[in-house]
């Protein structure tokens, strides 16, 4: 097989990948807020807000091929990765330490939590790889 039929089963796969995370992802969260309707507990539905945009992120930073290398670039895991992150996990630390909601809800206001969750898994999948062999 050459080079260019590939990367064209690649992506095939990676689509066929996407669709399959999709739907599991939307199983998840259907489980979890009928489970906190049923149990007036939210601790799964936060974790799952935060678990499943973020290997929406990882996914698809492979869009671009699978990685050659595991080599750290700090300035993008500081100043993008770790931000975001940050944000995306804020709800769960008020298990934790009680803090203002309203900033999260603002923050996250029209589905930011996803954005979030997806510039984290991509700028960790950035940060932590390098496609090219040469640095």
């Amino acid at each position: 097989m050459d080079k260019k039929q590939s990367k064209v089963v690649y992506y095939a796969v990676w689509l066929i990948v996407a669709a399959a995370l999709v739907y599991l992802g939307h199983l998840v969260f259907r489980h979890y807020q009928q489970q906190a309707y049923m149990t007036f507990r939210k601790d799964g539905l936060i974790w799952a807000y935060c678990v499943v945009p973020l290997l929406y992120g990882v996914h698809v930073a492979l869009l671009e091929g699978l990685p050659k290398k595991f080599r750290m670039y700090w300035p993008l895991f500081i100043l993008v990765f770790v931000p975001s992150f940050l944000m995306l996990i804020y709800p769960l630390s008020g298990r934790f330490i009680p803090h203002n909601m309203e900033i999260y809800q603002i923050a996250t206001m029209h589905g930011g939590n996803v954005v979030f969750g997806m510039i984290s898994g991509i700028a960790l999948f950035k940060a932590v790889t390098s496609r090219e062999t040469g640095e």
